[in-house]
């Protein structure tokens, strides 16, 4: 009996100091090193941090179309040239901004249009927004830079985002189902001039391509990041030499103000106007802006994002929340 005592006691003895070490070794070195080191916690407040600093936005590209359009309605000045026709993209775009998700423009649906406009490639908008688990509930705001059909075509299906257009554009739409469909959306922005949203975003009237016409113009401040950018050797994108952007510059939804990079780039106008006087000096500000490389320009009828329909991402960037500068016209 006495010597199974003496072994449970030496059993117990043996295990506190088993636990000791254990304590002991845990104090010198895990938690020295977490002092040294302190990692995931620090970059857990850094993080968090950061949130307050920045905000994401990111920009994705939908091709919905692809056809032949006459040269002579892309540029002005070959009005005369019959018969030729160059590749023609029907596009429209994704912005998340800190969670939110906006539309400018929507495309069409309607087979009278595909029919007439003779698309080879067709894909309804509708259909490569959810396939890219985008639903219709989940746009905020939805944008329509005109009242042209491939524009406002598919804005039905947005009866709960909030509507943002010029006046003009509004009571100049000629289709009335699509003006009905328009007037059922319950949130409206009808604006004159210009409207402003979240610090950065600006929507300016220029009323060149049609009455009312309109470009979202984002005003990206100093020392906005750039995380990601799509790689093209067919687009025109002036903000690719640096991944911090060291002065104010623009990202610009041109709408229908030019159909194709040239237009800008050579100062060319395009063939189709309500204002030619308008549509001049619109197109001679893009080319300023091009020539200075002071903005990213997009366009609704580019070619050469995407061979195929489909949706892509253009840019990710970080916005800084402070000193958010406007430079826009």
């Amino acid at each position: 009996m006495k010597k199974n005592k003496i072994s449970n006691g030496a059993l117990i003895f043996f295990i506190f100091i088993l636990i000791l070490f254990f304590i002991l070794i845990d104090l010198i070195f895990f938690r020295s090193k977490a002092v040294d080191n302190p990692g995931t916690l620090k970059r857990t407040d850094e993080n968090d941090n950061e949130k307050n600093i920045y905000k994401i936005l990111e920009i994705y590209l939908i091709k919905y179309g692809e056809s032949n359009f006459d040269i002579k309605e892309i540029f002005y000045d070959s009005r005369n040239d019959s018969g030729v026709k160059i590749c023609f993209d029907w596009l429209f775009y994704l912005i998340k901004y800190d969670d939110q998700y906006i539309l400018v423009d929507c495309g069409f649906e309607n087979d009278k249009y595909k029919k007439m406009f003779n698309l080879y490639k067709y894909e309804n908008p509708i259909t490569i927004l959810e396939k890219n688990e985008i639903k219709s509930q989940n746009i905020e705001k939805l944008i329509l830079t005109h009242e042209h059909f491939d524009h406002i075509g598919c804005a039905k299906n947005f009866k709960d985002s909030e509507l943002i257009i010029s006046k003009n554009s509004f009571y100049n739409i000629s289709n009335k189902s699509e003006y009905l469909s328009l007037e059922q959306i319950d949130e409206q922005v009808l604006f004159s001039g210009s409207y402003s949203f979240n610090n950065i975003f600006e929507i300016e009237e220029v009323g060149g391509h049609a009455k009312g016409s309109s470009m979202l113009i984002i005003n990206l401040p100093e020392n906005t990041q750039i995380i990601y950018e799509y790689n093209s050797n067919n687009n025109n994108f002036q903000i690719t030499n640096e991944s911090t952007i060291e002065n104010p510059s623009l990202i610009i939804f041109a709408g229908d103000e030019c159909y194709v990079p040239e237009n800008y780039i050579q100062n060319r106008i395009i063939g189709s106007f309500y204002s030619l006087q308008s549509l001049r000096k619109n197109t001679n500000w893009l080319n300023e802006i091009y020539k200075n490389k002071k903005g990213i320009i997009l366009l609704s009828h580019q070619h050469g994002f995407l061979d195929n329909t489909g949706l892509i991402k253009l840019y990710e960037l970080k916005i800084p929340i402070k000193n958010q500068t406007n430079i826009s016209r």
